[in-house]
């Protein structure tokens, strides 16, 4: 799977422009949007809800685009306990199939996914096990499947701790991963390589055609 990170190609964050640049690129399979809340109200903004009404982007409006064109979205959390605040609005809207969640979640919210996928962030264990290192990916297995949520899609990761001893270490005892945020040519190469779970990318263009590549290699042989 690959996702076009929030504001990729330029486009900014969470902005409408975003939305409908998107919409004229084919080949990925989900957008990203950072989610704050204002009391039960859910409002798009990666470090702060926008100061001017007329640049707020409710998530309401992004579900409804999901919904129209199919696409998939990543909802990354910027607070706890909005989990269910997140679905309540998915089911109402019928979006949600289409939602995996990274970002701030805590272990009692697990029960709220109910459909919703979740990538953990090593804010979910860090107190008990640290970073996502290689050396300690088989008890972050051993206590995600412990948690006994099928919902759990595995580790959300960033780039910095992969390397191709941890991508085999994971494919060896069956974690998937989505890695975040790989702009560069080689990395994208090695993830597309190795068929991670999911790959959030600003250079989403580069992505598809490396994708694209990999696809008919595998044909051709």
């Amino acid at each position: 799977m690959l996702t076009a990170h929030g504001g990729a190609m330029g486009t900014g964050r969470n902005t409408y422009r975003y939305f409908n640049e998107m919409l004229k690129i084919k080949g990925f399979d989900a957008i990203e949007v950072d989610i704050r809340r204002r009391g039960n109200s859910l409002i798009l903004g990666h470090t702060r809800i926008p100061f001017l009404k007329k640049d707020r982007i409710e998530l309401s409006y992004v579900l409804n685009y999901c919904v129209a064109n199919n696409i998939q979205v990543n909802c990354d959390l910027k607070r706890k306990n909005t989990v269910k605040l997140v679905g309540d609005l998915a089911e109402k809207l019928g979006a949600k199939g289409l939602i995996y969640i990274t970002g701030l979640v805590s272990k009692k919210e697990i029960q709220h996914l109910k459909g919703m996928r979740l990538f953990v962030n090593d804010t979910f264990y860090f107190s008990k096990f640290g970073p996502p290192r290689t050396e300690n990916l088989a008890k972050l297995k051993e206590f995600l499947d412990s948690l006994n949520c099928s919902d759990i899609a595995g580790l959300n990761v960033s780039k910095i701790y992969i390397s191709n001893v941890f991508l085999e270490k994971a494919r060896a005892i069956g974690l998937d991963l989505s890695v975040y945020t790989v702009d560069d040519e080689s990395t994208l190469k090695m993830l597309i390589t190795e068929g991670v779970k999911n790959i959030t990318t600003n250079n989403i263009k580069l992505a598809i055609k490396l994708l694209s590549d990999q696809k008919q290699e595998v044909k051709d042989i």
